[in-house]
């Protein structure tokens, strides 16, 4: 798998504490890929947006990543994702490393509806990671909850009820919409409690798409009670 880091000297352009510590901004962004892997088209989308300077390499690192091909019943098939990901400016004494991390294929996000913390549980905090089929309707189906014994069920439900109301724009391959597996990792804290570290606190099922830069991660909904 090919890995790609790219230098800009845009040191100059950046405030001071971005150079003192990695700065990392979001992007997303249709992807077109052949049934051979090779990104056929990509465009960042504008929100949020890319400055003018970063635009230009985001793209070129995302057409040079390695992306394995989606699967169809006769075998790799042409596809169309959303891609999210992060991209690095890491201080390099006078320059500035540039790279795109935590890249993850899949649906994109339309719509989202905040999950309610269980009232009976508000000093209870709980972590887990919802399994979820997103339809060719563009809805969550299917779910499976993956938590410790010690989660109180309640929570679980929680995170079903409050993926009923999120909307999809699904992947499509060879032209057609299809269902996507997908998992998000959910942490409930009672109110006042400090957050933790993004690190998935549970093994999740392998996703579907795998590309030069992506981690184990999975996106993380933080649910404060009183929130």
């Amino acid at each position: 798998m090919k890995s790609y880091v790219w230098v800009l000297l845009l040191a100059a352009a950046m405030p001071a504490a971005a150079q003192e510590a990695v700065d990392s901004i979001g992007f997303g962004g249709w992807v077109e890929l052949s049934a051979a892997g090779e990104v056929e088209k990509f465009e960042p989308s504008q929100r949020p947006p890319l400055s003018n300077a970063l635009r230009p390499i985001v793209i070129k690192q995302v057409r040079a990543a390695d992306f394995l091909p989606a699967q169809g019943a006769a075998g790799p098939v042409a596809s169309r994702s959303w891609l999210d990901g992060r991209v690095q400016m890491i201080p390099n004494g006078e320059n500035v490393i540039v790279r795109t991390a935590r890249l993850k294929l899949g649906p994109r996000v339309i719509s989202r509806a905040a999950a309610r913390y269980p009232e009976a549980l508000r000093d209870t905090a709980a972590e887990l990671v919802l399994v979820f089929t997103v339809t060719t309707a563009g809805r969550a189906g299917n779910f499976e909850v993956l938590a410790e014994p010690t989660v109180d069920p309640a929570f679980g439900q929680a995170a079903i009820t409050a993926l009923h109301g999120w909307r999809f724009d699904p992947e499509q391959r060879d032209g057609q919409p299809v269902a996507t597996r997908m998992q998000l990792w959910f942490r409930f804290l009672p109110e006042g409690a400090p957050g933790g570290a993004e690190v998935a606190p549970l093994p999740v099922p392998e996703g579907r798409p795998q590309v030069a830069g992506q981690d184990a991660s999975v996106e993380l909904v933080e649910v404060r009670a009183g929130g």
